[in-house]
């Protein structure tokens, strides 16, 4: 009974933190998500293939996926990633990059929305821009464009994977600098996504000691 005790507590946390393993709990560099084979999950979504580029003009220097760094971000039934970079122009500089992954709910569980919120800003005559979409459905067309903070959110029917790409884009115009320091990707998940986790791994549970009741 010991034993099983044991084994159901492993499968549980295996089932809730998926196989891939969970993201790094502290900020890694992007250049990490980036080796290939990395996924990883954050409550129910795993994340995987994930693809950097980024360019600058005029002087501005564009940060490189050893600079930027992830971390994992939940709001509620909220689960996703935060990246955070200095995606800095100043008069007469631009800055663009491009952040794309795959993410999955797994158990099957559905996704219901994504929500982009952006951390930046803008004085004078600069611009500073994130574009969220996907190509696979639902497709996601996210924009934000201000200051400080700002935020936006889409719904649609629960879908089992989606393919984010993030646009950001700064420029400071004639005379004025525009900046993103944080570009933070949500997927709601509804919460009954986490008992369909829990009785996955009581069903393994289940069948490994049918298994080893057959072989004692």
């Amino acid at each position: 009974m010991k034993r099983l005790l044991l084994i159901t507590v492993f499968l549980l946390g295996a089932s809730s933190f998926g196989w891939a393993g969970t993201c790094p709990s502290t900020a890694t560099t992007l250049a990490t998500y980036e080796t290939a084979g990395f996924s990883c999950n954050v409550g129910p979504i795993l994340f995987s293939d994930f693809g950097y580029s980024s360019s600058a003009t005029g002087g501005a220097v564009a940060p490189t996926n050893a600079t930027v760094l992830v971390a994992p971000y939940q709001v509620g039934d909220e689960w996703g990633l935060q990246f955070s970079g200095g995606w800095v122009a100043g008069s007469g500089q631009t800055q663009s990059a491009d952040i794309s992954y795959k993410i999955s709910c797994i158990g099957g569980c559905s996704i219901l929305d994504a929500v982009l919120d952006v951390g930046g800003g803008v004085i004078g005559t600069g611009t500073a821009t994130v574009n969220e979409t996907s190509t696979t459905p639902p497709v996601i067309n996210l924009s934000t464009n201000g200051n400080t903070v700002v935020s936006a959110s889409s719904s649609f029917p629960g879908t089992h994977a989606v393919d984010p790409s993030d646009l950001i884009a700064s420029a400071g115009g004639a005379a004025g600098i525009g900046h993103i320091s944080s570009v933070i990707n949500l997927f709601s998940v509804p919460e009954p996504a986490s008992l369909v986790l829990v009785g996955t791994a009581l069903l393994a549970a289940g069948l490994l000691l049918r298994r080893m009741s057959g072989l004692s």
